[in-house]
């Protein structure tokens, strides 16, 4: 008897398994099959298995054609927001590093003048006791 619990659900006559209890541990290439997440608008956030040299179709290196969707599809209310909400976070980042860049341009403004301040200190002592008779 196995210890090992599996659940899947079926939609529309596709199989969406569980992470741990898919039939393919290994491509038909010999590599072993590796889980990822699509960003495309159609399937965003959406887990899926399959062959490792998925993302290398481009550099014309075999695919064996191993695919298998780990998520249900998203209902389309979600489609609609979570774009949205990548743009939201990007814009966020980015005037994150912006405001990030200004804050360590600030502080080395504030090194050089404590320093500039600190030898006009320095100059003044030095004046004031050389003034001393």
């Amino acid at each position: 008897m196995s210890n090992r619990t599996t659940s899947s659900s079926t939609r529309r006559g596709t199989t969406y398994a569980s992470s741990s209890d898919s039939p393919f541990q290994t491509c038909n290439c010999g590599e072993p099959v590796v889980m990822r997440t699509s960003w495309t608008s159609a399937n965003l956030g959406r887990r899926f298995r399959g062959c490792s040299g998925y993302r290398l179709m481009k550099l014309k290196r075999l695919y064996c054609g191993i695919f298998e969707w780990i998520d249900p599809p998203m209902c389309p209310r979600a489609m609609e927001i979570i774009p949205g909400l990548l743009k939201r976070i990007s814009r966020s980042d980015s005037k994150l590093k912006e405001l990030n860049k200004e804050l360590a341009n600030v502080e080395s403004m504030r090194r050089r003048a404590t320093k500039i301040i600190l030898c006009l200190l320095v100059v003044w002592v030095i004046t004031i006791v050389a003034m001393k008779p």
